[in-house]
């Protein structure tokens, strides 16, 4: 049997065949790591305490990380869902949507046709041509 001592103080005994591997204090719950039975020295409960800590520290920092990843595939998701068109998924919408576009485009483009031939009726204004 292994003797072990967990970090609540609590002392308790392990088959040999467990040597090596966690098992839980039966008084707290916390997993403890048995000592081998040919190593003369084992851990304190301290050392245990801090190795246990320490893993828990590793398991958190991944935890992190693939939380973080999660977190900005969710925010380019619902960014892409946000900005894209609201009428891709109906066609009939689309179409009517391009043909606004193309009826206001053309709107712009007449009155810039119109500003360009009226500026040059004003260059040829004789006032204007008086002015030179």
């Amino acid at each position: 049997m292994i003797d072990f001592t967990c970090t609540c103080g609590f002392k308790s005994q392990a088959k040999d065949e467990l040597a090596g591997k966690k098992v839980k204090c039966p008084n707290c719950g916390r997993v403890v790591i048995l000592p081998s039975p040919d190593v003369s020295s084992q851990h304190s409960p301290d050392e245990e305490y801090a190795m246990h800590n320490s893993e828990k520290k590793g398991r958190m920092k991944w935890y992190a990380l693939i939380g973080g990843a999660i977190a900005i595939v969710v925010i380019g998701v619902v960014t892409l869902a946000l900005n894209r068109d609201p009428f891709v998924a109906n066609t009939k919408n689309r179409k009517e949507s391009y043909k606004q576009y193309l009826q206001k485009s053309e709107a712009f483009f007449d009155s810039v046709r119109r500003t360009n031939s009226d500026l040059e009726v004003g260059i040829n204004h004789p006032k204007f041509q008086e002015r030179i």
